[in-house]
């Protein structure tokens, strides 16, 4: 009894190693100790206080199966009067020290949960294990509850430091403050930004710490808090450093309480957002240049393009005029060299009428030029019309053909038409889509080579447009020209073929196509030949 009253005023681990002394001595056991499981496993156990017949031997930790201990977690109270190693073959601890009975009692924490045992072991068999049972059980509760404390007090202290260490290590200024918003605490990330130690910040004042143009904000969220508003308030916070410099942060503010919801304190958590903030302004300022610097080109592109469209206009007039001019005399050149042609035809020699001959070709071909500049100004002046109507396709490509089979034969070139479409009508002007067609047709012939053909082919493309294409055997357009072949008086083949052409035609045709709401192309290989495509829109019933 006198011991009980001893161990009576001991507490924590001291208990625990000295109650199992005490259990030894009053069950007259020769072993005592005290186990505690090993979570989250559960498989083994390990010893904290180890009394062995006259002393504390150092704990060791053990596998539960195959165990007496085991029993006890599954069954609650187990006693083995004698012959326990013959119930546990392949304990080796029974074994090493000769155990022959045993008593255990499992210990649970306020929860419930099984947390460890208390056994008493002997080297010889007892009749009394009642009795060892019952005074093992009288100090379960207390065992348990030392057991309970030490673990909640690990657990405590494990928070503590995980806790102590993020606070310390966050990339996060923290800082603590009490309900009368003093700061007791601040992290190095917290005292850095304000480019002071912990010391010197101890009992700043929470509203002080950051520039009077905040403090209504500060002083609105701070009021919110300690009436009870839980919740993070955020705020963007501008200050001045200690060298005069601004800063920003980005700071968050919220409760601690206990259970009964009484504010401890109140915490700040501040992120350095200068740099954002400054990109922010930086981006800004960059933004609005650069919208000036738009608005100002855009200004001077407007005025380009209107000197360019009056220039164009001008240059549009001009050669209409011009045009004009020059076919008034062409007329006259070329019907007083027909009559001249005609009067002297049995007169004059061969050679003279070639002459003749070569100053009306020359004429044709120079007022074919004019009407083709004509055609051309009327066009990019917007003045020339379009009837659209519905068209046959195959109508005009059987006109096309009776006008250009004579110069096809004359040329050598053999032109084939491969349409199969029928009853199908596209939307056009009949004038402006035989002009096409002649213009790339006659261009297949022209740069065709001897014997070389012409194909001309119409299909369907997306159910409401009609395809045209011309493909030639001719010499083809070198790629480094390519991107010239619809700009104006550009010809693609220099004047060493002898072959003649103004350089228009090709634009006129793009104009033209776009105009009547479709679309042109090519494809071409030098010595293989061309492939002229065009579309145009279905003519739709209404």
């Amino acid at each position: 009894m006198l011991e009980t009253l001893n161990i009576a005023s001991i507490v924590g681990e001291a208990f625990l190693k000295e109650i199992t002394r005490v259990l030894a001595q009053e069950t007259g056991m020769e072993f005592v100790f005290i186990g505690e499981i090993e979570r989250p496993s559960f498989n083994r156990v390990q010893a904290i206080s180890f009394w062995a017949v006259d002393k504390h031997v150092d704990n060791y930790s053990y596998e539960l199966a195959c165990t007496p201990c085991e029993d006890v977690f599954g069954q609650g109270i187990c006693i083995y009067k004698n012959h326990v190693q013959e119930f546990f073959p392949e304990d080796e601890d029974l074994k090493t020290f000769g155990i022959e009975s045993y008593v255990g009692i499992p210990l649970f924490s306020a929860n419930g949960d099984a947390i460890g045992l208390v056994a008493a072991l002997h080297n010889k068999p007892i009749k009394n294990a009642e009795h060892v049972s019952k005074i093992l059980n009288l100090y379960t509760t207390r065992i348990a509850a030392e057991l309970d404390y030490k673990n909640s007090h690990v657990a405590i202290q494990s928070s503590e430091t995980r806790f102590s260490s993020m606070f310390l290590q966050s990339a996060a200024g923290i800082a603590l403050f009490d309900i009368n918003g003093k700061l007791f605490r601040a992290n190095p990330t917290f005292t850095d930004f304000f480019e002071c130690e912990e010391a010197e910040m101890l009992n700043s004042r929470f509203q002080g710490l950051f520039n009077e143009e905040n403090e209504n904000s500060l002083q609105e969220i701070w009021a919110a808090l300690i009436n009870g508003k839980r919740g993070s308030h955020r705020a963007d916070i501008k200050f001045h450093t200690k060298d005069g410099s601004d800063k920003w942060a980005d700071i968050s503010i919220s409760r601690t309480e206990d259970n009964a919801g009484k504010l401890l304190n109140v915490n700040c958590v501040m992120t350095d957002i200068t740099a954002k903030i400054k990109a922010s302004n930086e981006l800004s300022e960059y933004k609005n240049k650069l919208e000036f610097l738009v608005t100002e080109r855009t200004q001077e592109l407007e005025k380009a393009t209107q000197i360019a469209e009056k220039a164009n206009l001008a240059k549009s007039e001009f050669l209409s005029a011009m045009s004009h001019d020059l076919r008034t005399p062409l007329n006259a050149i070329l019907g007083f060299s027909q009559l001249v042609e005609n009067d002297v035809k049995d007169k004059a020699s061969d050679k003279h009428i070639g002459y003749v001959k070569q100053i009306h070709n020359s004429g044709q071909h120079l007022l074919s030029l004019i009407n083709q500049v004509l055609d051309l100004a009327k066009i990019e002046s917007g003045r020339a019309t379009y009837a659209l109507e519905a068209v046959d396709p195959k109508e005009i490509i059987n006109e096309c053909l009776s006008s250009l089979n004579s110069i096809a034969e004359k040329e050598n070139v053999t032109i084939y038409d491969m349409s199969s479409i029928q009853n199908h009508a596209v939307k056009a002007d009949r004038t402006r889509l035989m002009q096409i067609l002649l213009n790339l047709l006659s261009n297949a012939i022209k740069y065709n080579k001897p014997n070389g053909t012409v194909a001309i082919e119409i299909s369907e493309k997306d159910g409401d447009l009609l395809e045209f294409s011309i493909n030639d055997t001719g010499i083809g357009i070198d790629k480094s020209n390519q991107k010239l072949v619809f700009q104006e008086f550009q010809r693609m083949h220099d004047e060493s073929t002898g072959i003649e052409g103004t350089g228009i035609g090709l634009s006129i045709t793009q104009k033209l196509v776009i105009e009547m709401g479709g679309e042109i192309g090519f494809t071409s290989q030098v010595g293989v030949g061309s492939s002229f495509w065009f579309t145009l829109p279905v003519f739709q019933k209404t």
